[in-house]
């Protein structure tokens, strides 16, 4: 081994045949080891704790072994882990709860083939972060929860530029699961999510006493019991924008959203398409709203096309909630109970929406607030009337609720999530709404109409360009992102 110094800390350069756990023990704190492209790890696990060291490829992704942090922070970046079995985590990361703050950072790193997650735990109350950026975790497998990333009592998680690809957990999360969050963050930006699937509840993520907030966020044939791309528990707030869902899957709950006991959920500039549930019960077949308190769902320039449920499912399921849905579109929602079954509503406000397909709109059991709406258009509803109509009286009187042909969409039939949405020329939404548009003309009735609606569906790349999607399913390799440009159309 060769050390190089620089002010305090040093470089360790690991050469092929020398014991990465010699390098660590050697090392002082603040220190970095980099390894050498030509290693080939032998050791079964490194083990450490109180330093905090980066571990780093020499120009390139570079094998190591599992390791094992204590009390300590840890970067690694440009490093692989792959095909660790179920003796040791590929990395295993607890701080006690009178140490901290600590961080584990992940950077342009490869997880693959693990029998076991990136476990990352604290104990409360100590403060302990994660950040993943630009990494890539594929066809990992656990028979707990999380097969890519498994974290508990965090202060907060941050993951951007990012792509989980074919992991399955037996629990909760397919690919991600950060739970007992005491009230901390779980951001998202710029991650791919594809072909995961949690045995239990949440077939992309679950995220379990976090604020949550996500980002130029797509994901493919995300699959669970509950949630097939998210499941949400006991948080404060779940915030989702320019989220892009393709063909979620649940079995009991929630086609692509489960959520318990979460006070507000905010979905903006969206869409999902395909989302089923195959449960003969009443739950909801797009998004499930459970829990003993109520829930404001606030959506907007949100598209929700082609779900399909078991008999008796719903679109969305509410069991105590208030909803808004503002510039819209609702099509081809072709389920039992029609887009909304309701236990107990508290308010329902409508505007520049479009529902089209569906068997009917809102059933509910108790009605205890108001209903508004304005510039709405319905089409193809097979039950027209509200259920029951006088409790709607201010829907149904507005002069775009009811048209008898409707030239909606351009090429947007069901099952088709290759073709955006777009209003065709001519359609009766073009101008219609209230408001104004993003550059000033009156307002489009639906998703693309609106102050929110310039650059819909379009996403920022790494090299600064735009993805527009759809994405791989699967990627061509682990570690080529969904957003490349010579990703292949959805099928």
């Amino acid at each position: 081994m060769i050390w190089s110094t620089a002010a305090l800390a040093a470089t360790i350069s690991l050469g092929p045949d020398e014991k990465l756990q010699d390098a660590v023990d050697g090392a002082s704190d603040g220190d970095t080891i980099e390894v050498a492209l030509s290693y080939v790890p032998f050791e079964p696990f490194v083990d450490w704790s109180g330093k905090d060291l980066t571990i780093q490829g020499a120009g390139g992704l570079a094998d190591i072994p599992p390791l094992a942090v204590d009390d300590a922070s840890l970067v690694l970046r440009e490093i692989r882990i792959q095909g660790s079995g179920t003796s040791a985590y590929p990395v295993s990361m607890t701080l006690a709860s009178d140490k901290g703050p600590e961080e584990l950072v992940i950077k342009e790193c490869v997880f693959e083939g693990n029998a076991l997650p990136v476990v990352v735990y604290a104990f409360s109350p100590a403060e302990l972060t994660v950040e993943v950026v630009d990494s890539t975790f594929s066809e990992n497998t656990t028979t707990q929860d999380g097969a890519a990333i498994r974290g508990t009592t965090l202060r907060s998680a941050k993951v951007t530029w990012s792509t989980f690809d074919r992991n399955a957990a037996e629990g909760d999360g397919g690919a991600l699961a950060f739970t007992a969050g005491n009230g901390g963050a779980v951001r998202l930006e710029s991650v791919d999510f594809g072909g995961n699937e949690g045995g239990s509840q949440g077939g992309d993520m679950t995220v379990e006493g976090y604020d949550l907030a996500a980002q130029y966020v797509m994901a493919l044939d995300g699959q669970a019991n509950a949630g097939g791309f998210l499941y949400v528990k006991e948080s404060s707030a779940v915030s989702l924008d320019d989220v892009i869902v393709h063909r979620p899957k649940a079995t009991t709950s929630g086609g692509a959203i489960y959520t318990w006991d979460v006070p507000s959920v905010r979905i903006s500039r969206s869409l999902f398409c395909g989302a089923s549930n195959e449960s003969t019960d009443y739950h909801g077949a797009f998004m499930h709203l459970d829990g003993p308190d109520e829930t404001e769902l606030s959506m907007s320039n949100t598209v929700v096309h082609g779900t399909t449920g078991g008999d008796n499912s719903p679109a969305i399921r509410a069991n105590e909630a208030n909803l808004e849905f503002i510039h819209t579109t609702r099509a081809d929602n072709r389920t039992a109970y029609g887009v909304i079954l309701g236990q107990t509503l508290s308010g329902l406000n409508l505007e520049n929406t479009i529902v089209t397909g569906a068997t009917s709109f809102v059933n509910y059991g108790e009605f205890v607030g108001t209903a508004m709406g304005t510039h709405n258009l319905w089409d193809e509803i097979t039950s027209v009337e509200f259920e029951p109509r006088d409790d709607f009286t201010d829907l149904t009187d507005d002069p775009y609720s009811l048209f008898e042909t409707d030239p909606n969409f351009e090429d947007f039939t069901g099952g088709d999530c290759t073709t955006e949405p777009t209003l065709a020329e001519g359609s009766l939404a073009i101008d219609a709404g209230k408001g104004d548009d993003a550059d000033g003309s009156p307002a489009d009735i639906g998703a693309y109409g609106g102050e929110n609606s310039a650059d819909l569906f379009v996403f920022p790349e790494p090299d600064g360009g735009e993805d527009t999607g759809p994405i791989d399913s699967p990627p061509d390799s682990p570690v080529d992102s969904p957003r490349d440009s010579d990703s292949t159309p959805i099928v």
